[in-house]
């Protein structure tokens, strides 16, 4: 569920001083940007200030452990590519096999239609 940025100081304590990721939205409810925060409660009112401020009205929150928050930042910014993301992300050891799979499937086809 979106919560409107107008909510945050209301239910702050939440998810105070807990890792987490966030998505923030804009009025039209798309998807601005993903990022990750030690404390989603400072992370979210330091975006009230930033280059973001005037791009969000609404945002989600994930809680998730310290160690796992990087991968699950990537990966959701790598799906989703909000439009306020600068970089997409890396997850150490990850790797994006679509473009290997792509290349094998076109060789696969290519072999095929030689017995044709």
């Amino acid at each position: 569920e979106l919560m409107s940025a107008g909510l945050l100081d209301e239910f702050a304590e939440y998810f105070a001083g807990k890792p987490g990721v966030y998505a923030l939205y804009d009025a039209k409810g798309e998807l601005w940007y993903i990022g990750l925060a030690n404390n989603l409660k400072q992370r979210l009112h330091a975006h009230k200030k930033d280059r973001h401020k005037k791009k969000w009205t609404k945002f989600r929150i994930f809680v998730v452990p310290r160690n796992k928050l990087g991968a699950v930042e990537t990966i959701l910014i790598q799906i989703a590519r909000p439009k306020g993301n600068r970089t997409k992300g890396n997850v150490y050891g990850a790797k994006n096999i679509t473009k290997e799979i792509h290349t094998r499937i076109r060789k696969k086809i290519k072999k095929y239609r030689s017995y044709f």
